[in-house]
């Protein structure tokens, strides 16, 4: 139990220090060609942090949709799993057209350590801490998210942000539909 502590604190100290250098970063003006300006290292670190969210979400939704015990968080593990593979390529396909941004091909190895840490866990644990994961990791997405938002100006990595504030606010309301299922349940 403490090493899941630990790991968790570790993930959200990682979120944390990611979204300070993103904070910290220059803004960069938009160019008269309409594209993106050369990143910077705030933009940098956005791109890699949206793959590699979207990478980890869409491997944790497929163990959720194997190992949650309820339907509907196994539900919600299939769409999650869907939506980001999805999203994770449509990303691929937009930074094409910006040679100066490199995506992560694979998970870094605090995110494996996640992913194992998951597919360790059983019942009502797997299932309580999946939710809660979900919760802890859309609100960061969402604030980075929000934040990308004062920075880009290209209408299509616009869309693709906004494509995924939506998507985020309709699981947390899913997993609060759960939340709530549960408790009527269980009382």
């Amino acid at each position: 139990m403490m090493y899941h502590k630990q790991l968790t604190s570790a993930f959200g100290a990682i979120l944390l220090l990611m979204l300070a250098v993103a904070c910290s970063g220059p803004s960069e003006k938009q160019s008269t060609s309409g594209e993106e300006p050369p990143a910077s290292t705030a933009n940098l670190a956005f791109w890699d942090y949206a793959a590699s969210t979207n990478m980890l979400q869409a491997q944790l939704g497929q163990i959720a949709s194997e190992k949650a015990q309820s339907k509907p968080l196994r539900k919600i593990g299939e769409e999650e799993e869907d939506f980001n593979n999805k999203a994770l390529q449509k990303l691929k396909r937009l930074v094409r057209k910006q040679p100066h941004i490199q995506l992560p091909d694979s998970l870094g190895g605090a995110d494996q350590e996640i992913v194992y840490e998951f597919r360790s866990l059983q019942d009502t644990e797997f299932n309580s801490r999946y939710r809660s994961f979900l919760v802890s990791s859309h609100e960061s997405q969402l604030a980075w998210y929000e934040d990308a938002l004062r920075d880009f100006k290209d209408p299509a990595l616009r869309r693709w942000v906004y494509g995924m504030q939506e998507h985020l606010r309709e699981q947390l309301q899913e997993i609060a539909k759960t939340d709530s299922t549960q408790v009527q349940v269980s009382e």
